[in-house]
């Protein structure tokens, strides 16, 4: 059996142990980890609030800010993306990671900051790596939002504004690709 059979193995054998107990909320740092393994299915609830991420950038801390952009609009839909549809799928990772922030951001204990979860940071790199794609300057700063967006009106409400950090790909703990 291979290291990825294993893992899912043990995985499935721990769901399984927890769901003896009859819970339906999981708390504790192997679950919190652990739910990096599926997708957050919430795109089939009905609709209403959703976590939607915006980025802006700045020269210089001495500049005013460029307008909040949507890291990932919708994608047109066409008819072969029924078979294959790689850029689709990577907006719905993308937004899974948004999700889980957001799920953050409402059930994390007071004694954990935000800015130490892996997910806030995964989200930090997100927004730095959609300015880039964007043909954002790497010597420029950047900033994220989290917006709850309402799929029936028009107001958004921001629930969280991340400090301005460096675009640099070493800034944030990544290593630049060598070539």
């Amino acid at each position: 059996m291979s290291w990825g059979g294993w893992l899912l193995g043990v995985y499935v054998a721990l769901l399984v142990w927890a769901l003896r107990k009859h819970q339906t909320h999981f708390e504790g740092p192997w679950w919190f980890h652990l739910r990096a393994f599926l997708p957050n299915w919430k795109f089939y609830h009905s609709p209403g609030w959703m976590p939607r991420l915006m980025v802006r950038h700045r020269n210089s801390p001495q500049e005013m800010p460029e307008p909040w952009q949507l890291v990932y609009p919708r994608h047109r839909f066409r008819w072969f993306h029924l078979f294959h549809n790689p850029d689709v799928n990577l907006a719905l990772a993308w937004q899974n990671l948004v999700d889980h922030l957001a799920d953050d951001l409402q059930n994390l204990p007071d004694t954990v900051r935000l800015e130490d979860t892996a997910i806030y940071q995964l989200v930090q790199r997100l927004a730095a790596q959609s300015l880039r794609s964007m043909g954002v300057p790497d010597h420029h700063q950047c900033q994220f939002a989290l917006h709850w967006v309402h799929a029936t009106r028009p107001e958004s409400e921001v629930v969280l504004t991340s400090t301005w950090t460096d675009l640099t790909p070493t800034s944030s703990g990544l290593k630049a690709p060598s070539s």
